[in-house]
């Protein structure tokens, strides 16, 4: 193999339809080749999959490796993310390292449970067929923490949102209290969905309330008639 011979100082294999296994093999032997300095993979069909595992190896002091070129290649952030520490490594300050596009649809992301719920929620309170029936979840649950802020039981939740006119079930009520937890098993921290709410919808925000109208003013009372002195 090319990288085993000891006096090659730059290999190309740029453009040869290499990947899979044939990277896992080139990745392996890196730190065998004590005097490759540029090693050229671009225009390859690697897989982000592949570029990792290239360029954890550049973590080892025993590979020399100084320039690693894989234009056109396809990475996402945890290449980025590697590629920073390495070069931020004080043996590999003046390494090249090139990639291509930066993409995350290879890492499956993570989604916050919370968000999932007050989502579906909201899904559930605008599934209305009518307009005027339709209910936006997160004022309605603003509205429920203004009224009162303590912890609410699950099934008292089921009960408030269906007479609002968002049909939930006691299954998604225990999600809800698993979510935001109260202080005690099986009740939902309002707090905790109003503090959540505030960063998933930042817009959101209740209509001021309206001032309190004034008392009507007490009708003056009529003024006592005066005794006509009859003529005599």
């Amino acid at each position: 193999m090319l990288l085993l011979n000891r006096k090659i100082r730059s290999v190309n294999l740029s453009n040869n339809k290499l990947n899979g296994a044939a990277i896992t093999e080139i990745a392996s032997n890196l730190s065998k080749a004590r005097k490759l300095e540029t090693l050229n993979l671009s225009y390859n069909p690697l897989t982000a999959l592949d570029a990792m595992k290239l360029i954890r190896h550049l973590k080892l002091r025993a590979v020399k490796l100084k320039k690693l070129l894989l234009d056109n290649i396809i990475v996402n952030s945890d290449f980025i993310e590697a590629r920073e520490k390495i070069l931020s490594l004080s043996f590999r300050k003046k390494a090249i390292i090139t990639h291509g596009y930066v993409s995350d649809r290879f890492i499956p992301k993570k989604l916050d449970v919370r968000e999932l719920l007050l989502k579906r929620a909201d899904a559930i309170g605008r599934s209305a067929k009518k307009k005027k029936n339709r209910i936006d979840v997160g004022l309605l649950l603003l509205e429920l923490y203004k009224i009162n802020p303590e912890p609410v039981l699950a099934k008292d939740f089921v009960q408030i949102m269906i007479r609002r006119g968002v049909h939930i079930d006691e299954d998604f009520a225990s999600e809800m209290a698993e979510a935001f937890p109260g202080p005690t098993k099986g009740k939902i921290d309002l707090a905790a969905v109003e503090e959540y709410m505030k960063r998933l919808w930042p817009d959101k925000e209740l209509p001021p309330t309206p001032p309190p109208e004034p008392e009507p003013e007490p009708e003056p009372l009529p003024k006592p008639k005066k005794d006509k002195k009859r003529k005599k």
